[in-house]
Formats: C-alpha cells, sequence, structure tokens
C-alpha cells in the first residue's frame, strides 16, 4: 500500500473540515505502516479508529453544511451514511483475511475508498462553501 500524501488541493477552506482530513490521512498512514509491519491486529484497530473519526467528520461536516444552507445536504448525508456502511462492511472482510498480501490490498481498498470518496465527495460543496464565505452560526 503506497502512502497517501496531503495536498492543499483537496482544502475546503473550511478549517474545522480541512484539519479532519488532514487527521484521516495521519490515519491512513498509520494503517500503512502496521500492514507494513505485518501487524494485522494494529490494522484492524486502526482501521476502527479510522471509520470512528470518518463518522465524527461526517457530523461534524453536516453541521457546517446546515448552518451555511448547503441545498443538497439531504444527499450529502446519504452519500454519508453509504460510505459509513461500505467501509464497515470492507473492514469486515479485511479482518478475517490472514495473508498479509492480501489483507494489505483489502486494507489500501479500504483507505482509498474512503479517502478518495470523502475528498472528491467533498468537490460537490467546496465552491459552495468558499462563495458562499464562513458558516454564520
Amino acid at each position: 500500500m503506497d502512502a497517501l500524501k496531503w495536498s492543499r488541493t483537496f482544502e475546503t477552506g473550511v478549517a474545522e473540515i480541512d484539519d479532519d482530513h488532514r487527521h484521516l490521512f495521519l490515519l491512513a498512514e498509520a494503517i500503512r505502516e502496521s500492514v507494513a509491519k505485518r501487524d494485522l491486529g494494529q490494522s484492524s484497530t486502526t482501521v476502527q479508529r479510522f471509520i470512528a473519526a470518518a463518522e465524527k467528520h461526517f457530523v461534524r461536516e453536516e453541521s457546517i453544511l446546515a448552518q451555511t444552507g448547503f441545498p443538497d445536504l439531504a444527499g450529502h448525508k446519504v452519500y454519508h451514511a453509504s460510505l459509513v456502511a461500505k467501509a464497515r462492511q470492507l473492514r469486515l472482510v479485511c479482518d478475517i483475511e490472514l495473508d498479509f498480501a492480501k489483507a494489505d490490498a483489502c486494507y489500501a481498498e479500504l483507505v482509498a475508498f474512503l479517502v478518495d470518496d470523502d475528498v472528491r465527495g467533498d468537490s460537490q460543496f467546496k465552491s459552495y462553501l468558499q462563495n458562499r464565505g464562513p458558516a454564520r452560526g
């Protein structure tokens, strides 16, 4: 599994969202490192932390979107719920894999899926937030 690198192009311009994304990238790197060390127990634990952090991030993001009046908030919530459900299913598959090469590929798919879809999915509202300005509470 290749290392994931944070890029400023992923930034939404909202500090809380961008901080969460950076944290998710750090957790993804921790998963990669534990798989590289062939420590599947640690990989599983870190994936649990990764999914929990993603869920927490989604709640925060949805709150920010609600405050700004994002017009497709309902659709974005459904999108988040589907990401979490798919990640949980994939984690279960990864956790029962005992072959290190296959486990590495499985965890890589899980991390790439969540990070890629999270960053790409957020592009749906990135320009909206940048044009609207900071959330007003």
